[in-house]
């Protein structure tokens, strides 16, 4: 059964992150909602504030033109973390040997509402999702671990169908089966 090779976790008061791994790498989380946004949750994750601090929006201009805006920048600062913009696959250069945030959601978020998708298993919704995930591909893993921060709001809507939800390419791509949680 599934559920039972889950692991159970003690809530703890902070995550402490080092620095630095021991293999000389920092992490980049890269973050995929399904229905909230980075705010809704960056408290519940208990992150050490000296841990990790830099939120890193990329701009695109495909398919639709999205950059981070005052209003999102000064949010991000409330929370006392440092925002940062720039093209997806150029400015890593200057995350190196910091801990970061790759926050798309603004993307995301962007591209729902101008095409109204509904669905990520096919067509465009598939190839957004395809671009967010080529865009982690693009950080240089000699210098940073990358971990996919899939966050739901269980207070919102969810849709049933596995197929219409954001993390459903992930699950046809092959990056996670049932096989790896043990």
């Amino acid at each position: 059964m599934l559920y039972e090779k889950l692991r159970l976790f003690i809530p703890v008061k902070y995550i402490y992150l080092p620095k630095r791994l021991k293999n000389k790498r920092n992490i980049a989380f890269v973050i995929l909602p399904e229905n909230c946004n980075f705010f809704d949750f960056y408290n519940q994750l208990k992150f050490k504030k000296t841990s990790i601090r830099v939120v890193y929006v990329p701009r695109t201009k495909r398919p639709v033109v999205t950059r981070l805006t005052n209003d999102m920048r000064q949010k991000i600062r409330d929370y006392k973390l440092i925002p940062i913009s720039g093209k997806i696959q150029e400015d890593y250069i200057d995350l190196f040997g910091k801990n970061f945030f790759l926050d798309p959601t603004v993307f995301l978020n962007s591209v729902v509402k101008k095409y109204k998708l509904r669905n990520f298993f096919k067509g465009r919704g598939l190839s957004i999702i395809n671009s967010v995930l080529n865009s982690i591909g693009s950080i240089p893993q000699t210098h940073f671990e990358r971990v996919i921060l899939y966050a739901v709001d269980l207070n919102k809507y969810i849709p049933n169908k596995l197929l219409y939800k954001k993390f459903f390419p992930i699950l046809q791509a092959g990056f996670w089966s049932p096989d790896t949680l043990s």
